[in-house]
């Protein structure tokens, strides 16, 4: 295997599909930057409040890409190069671009903090 052997996955970002080029040795911020390039974004921060995530086909799920999982993530991409690597067609081709749910849960409990004391406002008026 050589060291600079790519890949082509699809980066799903709601509706829009693209194909992107990771190398096998990319790190997680040159994987984030060739995102950023692909869409045309600005900067690197705005991904702050997306999520990369990529199919573990032993979990059956997506997961999160970050450092805690990126081994596995690489071990996906030496399937991905190697003589049994599932059809192109398949969940493990594709990266996906998620809302961070950190944010919409911590929005979601201001709320409810927001509109509990809004409601014991109006009881005692």
């Amino acid at each position: 295997m050589e060291d600079n052997e790519f890949i082509t996955m699809r980066v799903h970002w709601e509706e829009q599909r693209r194909p992107i080029k990771i190398n096998i040795h990319d790190d997680l911020n040159a994987i984030e930057k060739n995102i950023s390039n692909t869409y045309q974004l600005q900067q690197i921060n705005n991904l702050y409040k997306y999520q990369i995530q990529f199919y573990d086909s032993n979990c059956k799920t997506y997961m999160d890409l970050y450092p805690a999982t990126f081994d596995q993530f690489q071990q996906l991409l030496h399937k991905l190069l190697s003589p049994s690597a599932p059809p192109q067609s398949t969940k493990e081709w594709i990266l996906k671009i998620v809302s961070k749910t950190v944010e919409t849960i911590r929005k979601s409990n201001t709320t409810k903090y927001y509109l509990t004391y809004f409601l014991l406002f109006i009881s005692r008026t």
